[in-house]
């Protein structure tokens, strides 16, 4: 038995060596894609089987058909480790034969083909990744002695690689070529990952142009940033070595250069602005130095246009604009972010009162401060809040804020009330000079009048002076006692007149009687 079992082996071994034949499938394997590596050793072939999307499905077995007569087939051993199936009698490892996989139940591949055919067996099984699998034949005579083992060959199931990638920078929408090895004849469910702005192999392909074994093909998705890429195929993802690197987003231009928070459109003008955010991820912003707008800040997007009003809370008196696409960073742009008065409280009042003024960007730098021209003392100043004291000559305008780089607020109304404190003296007649003490008359008289009160009233003719704490007027011709009224005419606030009247009435008394003679009657 054991002569016989040599003869064959041996017979096996020769034959293997020698070429010839067309390759012939043995029933119930052969009917599966094999890719290398493979290897071969004494005419003895192994290559991994693989399915369509590149996923190890098992081994496929060569070997030269044993052209000896009475040959009945064929056993194949397995193990997963050196060693595991020793030179010689193959008799204690039966455990190890690799079912022929037909519906016989027999493990042994009947002899099939002609000649020195090239006959080949696909042993189906879940092969892992790297795992190294080892492999023995034996050859069966008509007696049904087996053979002594095959010189011991292994093969380890590869992974699938990566190459190479795109390397020229690109933008959000092109094209990326990827180059590596076991890729699958087609996509399945396989994926190709790229990496976002946090550093994680996440945002998944945004279309696959073409797959094949040896090339991939896909568009670059929005929310991905520089670093490596990923290819996952069945449940295994292998990264690439080298970086991705992806154009930065140009910002060219603002227009305008300056604006308070949430007033008008500015319009940023560039190149590779990728599409707008929402449309496939949320991650490109616009900075108003750290600040971003957010979405109702924004109007339009597109890859060369952006439209957006100055965030709410963006702060800073000179800051830097940039567009970040997927922590793809523009260059910056300097914008002006003006400061703005939103509201007033109180709008009127006398000279003294105390005004808060409520808005944006004031700066944290203390400014100045006037009402209608006029410099206004100042209380407090904080970025969002000033209270200033309505000065001694002012009159009705705006109060107008100057911040510490020289730049101005809006201007909001208020209206300063006139007072009278004293008319002095309290009796004089026609044609004498009356002095008005009080505040807040203005600097000059412009359409501003006095008017006496008694009887019908008259307007004053004649004003010796005016200013805005002091009025001296002739007592008109006609003008009867009573009270003293005057009015404000502020042509800078359109035709708006503030009014005061004395609280102390004028005696308008007659001259006094000529005497031109006296004696005892």
């Amino acid at each position: 038995m054991l002569s016989k079992r040599l003869v064959i082996v041996a017979a096996l071994l020769a034959l293997t060596g020698c070429g010839g034949g067309g390759v012939q499938s043995v029933p119930g394997g052969g009917d599966g894609p094999t890719y290398t590596p493979m290897v071969s050793q004494d005419g003895i072939t192994l290559g991994i089987l693989k399915d369509a999307s590149g996923v190890p499905t098992g081994v496929r077995i060569s070997w030269t058909r044993v052209n000896v007569s009475g040959v009945q087939g064929y056993y194949i051993y397995r193990a997963t480790t050196s060693g595991a199936l020793p030179d010689g009698d193959p008799s204690a490892y039966s455990a190890n034969r690799i079912p022929d996989e037909d519906a016989d139940g027999n493990s042994m591949i009947e002899q099939f083909g002609s000649g020195t055919d090239t006959l080949t067996f696909d042993n189906h099984f879940s092969p892992a990744v790297n795992d190294v699998y080892y492999y023995r034949m034996t050859v069966v005579n008509a007696t049904s002695d087996e053979s002594d083992f095959s010189t011991q060959l292994s093969i380890t199931i590869a992974q699938h690689t990566i190459t190479s990638i795109t390397t020229t920078p690109v933008s959000i929408g092109s094209t990326v070529t990827i180059t590596g090895t076991y890729f699958g004849q087609d996509r399945s469910s396989d994926q190709v990952f790229f990496t976002n702005h946090g550093g994680s192999t996440t945002v998944e392909a945004a279309s696959y142009v073409s797959w094949g074994p040896t090339q991939i093909q896909v568009t670059v998705p929005y929310g991905a940033a520089d670093g490596v890429l990923g290819v996952k195929v069945g449940s295994a993802t292998v990264y690439s070595t080298d970086n991705i690197a992806f154009k930065e987003p140009s910002l060219t231009s603002l227009s305008p250069t300056e604006d308070w928070v949430q007033h008008n459109e500015i319009t940023l003008s560039g190149a590779d602005f990728g599409p707008a955010p929402g449309s496939g991820g949320t991650d490109s912003f616009v900075y108003f130095a750290a600040t971003p707008c957010q979405s109702a800040d924004i109007i339009s997007w597109n890859t060369t246009e952006i439209k957006v009003k100055v965030p709410a809370a963006a702060t800073g008196l000179t800051v830097n604009v940039t567009v970040d696409v997927a922590d793809n960073v523009s260059g910056a742009q300097s914008f002006i972010i003006l400061p703005h008065t939103d509201s007033h409280t109180p709008t009127s009042g006398t000279i003294g009162t105390s005004v808060t003024l409520t808005g944006t960007n004031y700066g944290g730098t203390q400014g100045t401060a006037t009402v209608n021209g006029v410099s206004a003392s100042i209380t407090s100043w904080s970025n969002t809040q000033v209270v200033l004291t309505i000065p001694n000559a002012a009159v009705d305008g705006n109060i107008v804020l100057t911040r510490s780089d020289a730049k101005t607020t809006n201007g909001v109304g208020f209206d300063v009330v006139p007072t009278i404190s004293s008319i002095t003296p309290l009796r004089r007649k026609a044609g004498e000079a009356l002095t008005i003490n009080g505040s807040g008359f203005g600097d000059s008289r412009g359409a501003s009048t006095v008017h006496f009160n008694g009887g019908s009233g008259i307007d004053a003719a004649t004003y010796s002076s005016w200013a805005n704490n002091q009025i001296v007027v002739v007592v008109p011709a006609g003008a009867v006692s009573g009270t003293v009224t005057v009015h404000i005419s502020d042509n800078s606030v359109g035709s708006d007149q503030d009014s005061v009247t004395s609280s102390s009435p004028l005696a308008v008394i007659l001259p006094a009687p000529d005497i031109t003679d006296i004696g005892q009657l």
